[in-house]
């Protein structure tokens, strides 16, 4: 093992202080917390600018963070739908047991689900394995602030009862699914391109597609476009994973990081 001289171990530590941490400016300077969860409303100024003020980041009713807060206010509740789909993947490939929640989000059965995810991976025979590694996240291809920002609210109240909305199901229709690497997936922004839109509609066009040659009764019903309102479908997931894997062949599969350089 290299040790290096003390001299040079006493001028690293000097010359933390020069080290920009990754949050540096997004902090509180009166109480240290990240501004937008900072619940005190502080109005920081230096002396190049005046930010904007601490906890704009939590519901200005319940004062809990926006994206965990079920009031069913404009901006709140956004990690529902995430919540779901984590709890929706943890089954779906698991031991393919049964679960409302996938139901209701997807309208279909969790082994549906997972069929259909693999086959719109762009990662062929490996997408299992590499799923079961912690390789692969699902994307939500057009991004979700960007949707909650077009479609309104996540989450309805019902009394003590919260429900997903309708533009939580848009959200999460399946041609708006992707099983993306995480390197990828964590270099993505919201910003949506002019070929993700192309990705999209190239899917939907797909699934449109696999609902004209469906025998009516025999398919499940879910919700076609992540963006555009419109009434369920019923679809044969079967026929709909048949044409996806055809469509991916030629067209490959990671869909929403077309900009971004590989490796």
């Amino acid at each position: 093992m290299v040790r290096l001289p003390a001299q040079a171990l006493l001028r690293g530590r000097r010359d933390l202080h020069l080290v920009q941490r990754n949050d540096e400016g997004k902090r509180c300077f009166t109480y240290g917390n990240l501004r937008t969860l900072c619940p005190h409303g502080c109005c920081d100024k230096d002396a190049t600018r005046t930010y904007v003020p601490c906890g704009n980041g939590r519901c200005e009713e319940t004062k809990r963070i926006k994206a965990y807060c079920h009031c069913g206010r404009d901006g709140c509740g956004s990690a529902l739908a995430r919540l779901l789909l984590a709890r929706a993947m943890r089954i779906a490939f698991a031991m393919g047991k049964s679960s409302e929640e996938i139901d209701e989000l997807f309208g279909m059965t969790p082994g549906q689900l997972r069929r259909y995810l693999i086959a719109a991976s762009h990662y062929g025979e490996d997408t299992v394995k590499m799923w079961n590694d912690g390789i692969l996240q699902v994307d939500h291809v057009i991004p979700m602030r960007e949707l909650q920002e077009l479609l309104g609210p996540f989450v309805k109240k019902d009394g003590d009862k919260k429900e997903p909305t309708r533009a939580a199901l848009m959200a999460n229709c399946i041609i708006n699914l992707n099983l993306l690497l995480k390197e990828l997936n964590g270099r993505k922004s919201d910003t949506v391109t002019e070929e993700t839109e192309q990705g999209i509609e190239r899917r939907y066009e797909v699934l449109m597609r696999a609902v004209e040659l469906t025998t009516p009764g025999t398919g499940v019903w879910i919700y076609p476009h992540p963006t555009e309102e419109m009434d369920k479908v019923e679809v044969d997931m079967d026929i709909l994973c048949e044409l996806m894997e055809e469509d991916v062949a030629e067209n490959g599969g990671e869909i929403g990081c077309e900009h971004l350089p590989r490796y």
